[in-house]
C-alpha cells in the first residue's frame, strides 16, 4: 500500500536526508550550521544510549531487529553494534543509498518499502525499532496497521520499541469536557490534511517538502494494541540528552507461545 506521505519523504531524501532525519534550526544544507557526517551520527549514538537503556531495562533480546523508517542511518548504525543482523527498512532509496554508504556494517540489510509492510517472515525477528516515523505517517490508523504488521513479524516474546507523539484528553475534568475535546480536536484533524496536501503540491513545484504529523490519543493506543494481541504495553516518556526534548515510546510484547498466521 502506498501512503500519500511517502512523497515528502522521498523528496526530503532527496534534497537534504540529514535535516530530514534531524529537523534542527539551521542544520539544513542551506542553513547558518548545516550537519555533518560526524555530528548527525554522533547524535545519533547519544540518543541511542537513552533509548537503548530504557529498551533494556523493559526486556528485548539481542537477536535479529527490524527498523521501521532508517533514515539516514542515525539509529541505524547503533542497531547494528547491539543487536546479531537485522533488516532496515525505508520509503526513500535516497535515504537509504546515503544510509547504506555510511553504515558499512555487514549484518544489515536495506528493504525499500510503500510503508505499512515489513518485508520479512512471520515469527523471524526479536525487536523492532522506530523513532520519528509514527508521527508523519498520513493517519493514526495508518499506524495501528504497522502494529499489526509488527505483531506478525516478531517472534513469541519478541519486542517493540517505538517512538509516536502522544496526547491524553482530560477525561478527570468531566466526560462531556472530553467529549468536547475530541470534537474540536476531529474538526482541527481536517486542516492539518489540508494543510499537507497543500505543501505537497507546492513542494512539486520547488516549495519546501511538508513533514506532516499525527498525534495517538493514550487511551486508543493502549487498547488498541491490547486488542491486536500486545502484552506489557507501556508508555514512557522522557527527556533526550541530545535535544532536551520530551520524547514518547509505546513498549510491548509479543506473547510467548502465540503464533501468527
Amino acid at each position: 500500500m502506498e501512503l500519500t506521505t511517502n512523497l515528502e519523504w522521498r523528496e526530503w531524501g532527496r534534497r537534504d536526508p540529514l535535516f530530514g532525519v534531524a529537523s534542527c534550526q539551521g542544520k539544513d544544507v542551506a542553513g547558518f550550521a548545516p550537519w555533518t557526517d560526524q555530528e548527525f551520527y554522533a547524535l545519533g549514538e547519544s540518543d541511542w544510549r537513552e533509548f537503548n537503556e530504557r529498551w533494556r531495562r523493559y526486556g528485548y533480546a539481542p537477536g535479529v531487529f527490524v527498523e521501521i523508517g532508517c533514515g539516514a542511518g542515525r539509529i541505524t548504525r547503533q542497531l547494528a553494534t547491539t543487536f546479531e543482523s537485522g533488516y532496515a527498512l525505508d520509503v526513500s532509496e535516497d535515504m537509504i543509498r546515503y544510509a547504506s554508504s555510511r553504515v558499512t556494517t555487514s549484518n544489515v540489510e536495506w528493504h525499500l518499502t510503500q510503508g505499512l509492510s515489513i518485508p520479512v517472515n512471520d515469527n523471524s525477528v526479536d525487536g523492532v525499532f522506530s523513532s520519528h516515523v509514527f508521527q508523519h505517517l498520513p493517519s493514526v490508523e495508518a499506524g495501528f496497521a504497522y502494529f499489526q504488521e509488527i505483531m506478525r513479524t516478531l517472534k513469541p516474546g519478541g519486542t517493540l520499541m517505538v517512538h509516536l507523539p502522544i496526547h491524553s484528553f482530560p477525561s478527570m475534568v468531566s466526560q462531556k469536557f472530553t467529549s468536547l475535546c475530541e470534537f474540536l480536536y476531529g474538526l482541527f484533524l481536517p486542516m492539518l490534511n489540508l494543510k499537507s496536501r497543500c505543501k505537497r503540491f507546492l513542494m512539486r513545484h520547488g516549495g519546501t517538502p511538508p513533514m506532516h504529523g499525527v498525534s495517538y490519543e493514550q487511551e486508543r493506543l493502549c487498547q488498541t494494541m491490547l486488542g491486536i494481541g500486545f502484552v506489557r504495553v507501556e508508555i514512557q516518556t522522557f527527556p533526550v540528552v541530545s535535544t532536551g526534548a520530551l520524547h514518547s515510546f509505546v513498549l510491548a510484547t509479543k506473547p510467548r507461545g502465540t503464533l501468527s498466521e
